[in-house]
């Protein structure tokens, strides 16, 4: 039952979609809270009070102290705190979780100290890697949040590795590892039927180079030569690789597909039907890579053999030569022979799916995450 005087405020520097990873873990936290959930959205373009999916959502300006000069901000320092003041105590918040926290969360630890809520910040892989490559002020202005805000959530353990390589005199650090839906029959149709008599591979990941497809490519050049009927399906969002992977899919002709933009539930009816999940992340610690892999977390739920990297998190979700198997980064000869062995022992594959799946329905769901959350707020 929902509480009717606490409000746990999910603030997010941008409006809130429903795509992306960052954007489903607030999505189904907002909708596991069993607080009173308020949305707040950092948005310069649009203030004001709306619902957004179905949640009462803030939208305010926060100032970030770096963006426009530390000097400016003084200057305005006392309009922002009143607004977010305003908002604090209208809507009786007692949590702010700022989700992909930058600089601009200063001004909730500033407000902290006048209206006495709690501020947990949450890392989900590339907002603390921007901040390991900061430098000066702004370096220290995050290795300062760290240490003030009252807790801080990192969604795997490796991150939260990554994070301590920044500030490791937090005042309480936590995993809470990204959740998954269980799943039932698919509801929509998915954007491809696979071709009788074919073996399919499937991956998703943005065309961004830390997703490492043009390894996947090369992994799977080598995959062909012993699997002539192999396919491999590419899902993913617009990124700045995409002209190189489209370019180096073209040298397989019709057994590699590229599929971008694909809304998420026509993605979970087309991975669905894969023989083998592929997922060739790669992990640089302090500069790129996964938080959590939540697109192998997907795969696993709906039963799927995974082949994954060693990248963030992966280690945390797979039992590797139990419920999945793992290779070493930057490894196309590994990342094969993974496939390949999957491929060739149907058997043992539907074995390491069922196990992942197992693994996943039970410590890997959104209430559990949530509930995480909550304990840190006691």
């Amino acid at each position: 039952m929902r509480s009717e005087r606490n409000t746990w405020a999910f603030f997010l520097p941008w409006a809130l979609t429903d795509r992306g990873g960052v954007n489903q873990v607030v999505l189904h936290l907002l909708a596991e809270c069993d607080y009173q959930p308020l949305l707040v959205e950092g948005d310069w373009e649009a203030q004001g009070e709306t619902r957004r999916f179905g949640y009462p959502t803030v939208r305010e300006r926060v100032r970030d102290p770096l963006a426009g000069g530390f000097i400016r901000y003084l200057v305005r320092l006392s309009d922002t705190v009143g607004r977010l003041w305003r908002l604090v105590r209208k809507h009786g918040v007692t949590v702010v979780n700022a989700h992909f926290p930058g600089t601009e969360v200063i001004s909730f630890l500033l407000l902290r100290r006048l209206c006495g809520f709690k501020l947990i910040l949450s890392f989900h892989g590339s907002d603390i890697r921007e901040a390991l490559g900061s430098r000066g002020l702004k370096r220290a202005a995050f290795r300062w949040m760290l240490r003030r805000s009252d807790a801080v959530v990192a969604c795997s353990r490796g991150l939260l590795g990554e994070i301590e390589m920044l500030e490791p005199r937090m005042r309480k650090a936590a995993v809470v590892p990204n959740g998954v839906d269980p799943v039932g029959p698919p509801k929509t149709l998915p954007i491809q039927e696979r071709e009788d008599g074919t073996e399919l591979i499937v991956t998703v990941g943005r065309f961004e180079e830390r997703k490492g497809h043009d390894v996947l490519l090369a992994s799977f050049g080598k995959v062909l030569k012993c699997r002539p009927r192999a396919r491999l399906w590419m899902i993913g969002g617009q990124g700045k690789e995409l002209d190189t992977t489209r370019r180096l899919a073209a040298e397989f002709g019709d057994r590699v597909t590229v599929f971008v933009d694909v809304p998420h539930s026509q993605v979970m009816a087309t991975v669905a039907q894969a023989d083998v999940f592929a997922f060739a992340s790669r992990w640089r610690k302090g500069e790129m890579g996964e938080g959590l892999p939540i697109a192998v977390l997907e795969a696993g739920v709906l039963g799927l053999p995974v082949v994954s990297t060693r990248c963030c998190g992966a280690e945390e979700v797979i039992d590797d030569g139990k419920s999945g198997v793992l290779v070493q980064l930057e490894d196309a000869d590994a990342l094969a022979a993974g496939i390949l062995g999957l491929l060739e022992d149907r058997t043992r594959a539907k074995q390491m799916g069922a196990a992942l799946q197992q693994k996943i329905l039970k410590d890997f769901q959104w209430r559990q995450a949530w509930r995480l959350y909550r304990d840190l707020a006691a």
